[in-house]
């Protein structure tokens, strides 16, 4: 999820786009723990629920690990 979020500014898993291999539930649930560990920012837009990574706020609390962690999933 953090790749898919990194890769998109805002990301919508409403409808097919590229969350549709995934359960909802699963789905809700990683959004739910990464929200709760203040790494993205959920807003809603009408219905749907747009998702954004808090990508300058985690890099000034921990400088260098986000980059670290996308690195090793592209690897």
């Amino acid at each position: 999820m953090i790749a898919r979020l990194a890769a998109a500014e805002r990301l919508s898993c409403t409808g097919a786009a590229p969350c549709d291999a995934i359960p909802k539930s699963t789905l809700s649930n990683h959004l739910k723990v990464l929200r709760a560990a203040g790494l993205i920012k959920t807003i809603q837009v009408g219905r749907e629920m747009i998702n954004t990574l808090r990508r300058d706020e985690f890099e000034r609390r921990f400088p260098g690990l986000l980059n670290a962690v996308l690195t090793n999933i592209e690897a």
